[in-house]
Formats: C-alpha cells, sequence, structure tokens
C-alpha cells in the first residue's frame, strides 16, 4: 500500500494541495485525508471527457492526478497542464507569463514523473539472480 505524499507547491503563497494516486485504493485514501466527500459515481482514473486512463480531480484546494501505472509521462505532462491551471486560478493569476508558465508547468510535470517512475521502479517484480558455473 502507497502511502499519500501530498508534493510541494511550486509558488510561494499557493494555498492548493496535490499529490499522484496510482490506484483508486490510494485515491479514496487521498480523497479522506484530504477531508474530501467520496463520490461512488466518479471513476478515478477516467472522465468523460478523456479515456485515456488518467483525470486530475480538483475540488476544494486539493488536487488529486490519477493515472494507472505506466499509463506514460506524456500523460502526466498533460495532466501537469491543469495542474498548473488549477493552482493560478486558486491563487487568482488571470494571466501569468510564459516563463512562469513554463517553469509552473516543468516542476509539476517533474514532481509527477519522478513520482511515478519512483512506483513503477517499486512495482516490478524483482528477479532471481541467474545461477553462475
Amino acid at each position: 500500500m502507497t502511502k499519500v505524499k501530498w508534493f510541494d507547491r511550486p509558488f510561494q503563497g499557493c494555498p492548493t494541495k496535490w499529490t499522484l494516486c496510482t490506484t483508486e485504493e490510494e485515491y479514496h485514501r487521498a480523497q479522506r485525508l484530504a477531508g474530501l466527500t467520496r463520490n461512488e459515481q466518479m471513476d478515478w482514473c477516467l472522465s468523460e471527457h478523456s479515456k485515456m486512463g488518467a483525470v486530475t480531480h480538483f475540488e476544494d484546494r486539493v488536487i488529486l492526478v490519477c493515472a494507472p501505472l505506466f499509463s506514460g509521462y506524456s500523460v502526466l505532462v498533460h495532466e501537469a497542464v491543469h495542474v498548473y491551471q488549477h493552482m493560478m486560478h486558486d491563487i487568482g493569476e488571470g494571466s501569468p507569463g510564459e516563463e512562469m508558465q513554463a517553469y509552473g508547468i516543468e516542476f509539476i510535470a517533474e514532481t509527477l514523473i519522478n513520482a511515478m517512475a519512483e512506483r513503477e521502479k517499486a512495482s516490478k517484480p524483482k528477479r532471481r539472480p541467474k545461477c553462475t558455473k
């Protein structure tokens, strides 16, 4: 069971909490820890807009990025843009500069990719060493 890890905020003063959920169990645990209402009708990693196998849920300044293991890093970059957009909304920034956008999305994407890579590496079965004569 993976422990919910809340990530650092990319901007000073940003009130938004965010994390990556790679299982439905982790998604519901993150909802509970953040004090969110559990929505049984909502699929943890699909939305009506996308059947890619990843979705970002936003509620009460909490962002849950949901993507199964091995779903691809480009999907995480896509979700990083949504995380950035909602963080900007939460701090009242309607038109951030291009460099601010680039650095913000880079930070968020890198955080998501590193978290996914760490989990994927841990989930791979360990191989027995080959016998040598």
